[in-house]
């Protein structure tokens, strides 16, 4: 009983921004075909999240991640194509990669970013800041 107490004394707790639905977007040309695409990322606290595109080349949305509920960040914004060099807190060995045309940037202020670029096939994700 006392933890459950204590849970809702933390949710009572947390800024109002944090309990509430949040979308987020941003443009771009994703895949490279010279036309806008845009990306989304949903979040339902406690609920889930879901992070997508709409590519032009694409016949359906591409969902890049689904979660139920984790938080992934707090804001989403497109980069320019160019070479990202992954955090040796994200990997070992870190490989810069090669992004040839706009990519997703997502992550949490001062704490952490992702890459997300399309290959063609898929979306893939490289981590910058952990």
């Amino acid at each position: 009983m006392r933890l459950l107490l204590f849970a809702i004394a933390a949710a009572l707790a947390a800024p109002a921004h944090a309990q509430e639905a949040r979308t987020y977007s941003t443009a771009g040309d994703f895949d490279g075909d010279g036309k806008r695409d845009v990306a989304t990322y949903v979040v339902e606290p406690g609920k889930r999240t879901r992070l997508s595109a709409r590519l032009s080349s694409q016949p359906a949305e591409v969902v890049i991640e689904e979660t139920n509920g984790r938080y992934y960040g707090d804001y989403l914004e497109t980069v320019p194509a160019g070479t990202y060099t992954p955090s040796r807190a994200c990997e070992d060995n870190p490989k810069p990669v090669v992004v040839k045309h706009d990519a997703i940037s997502i992550g949490s202020s001062e704490a952490s970013q992702a890459i997300i670029y399309w290959t063609g096939a898929r979306f893939e994700e490289v981590c910058l800041h952990d």
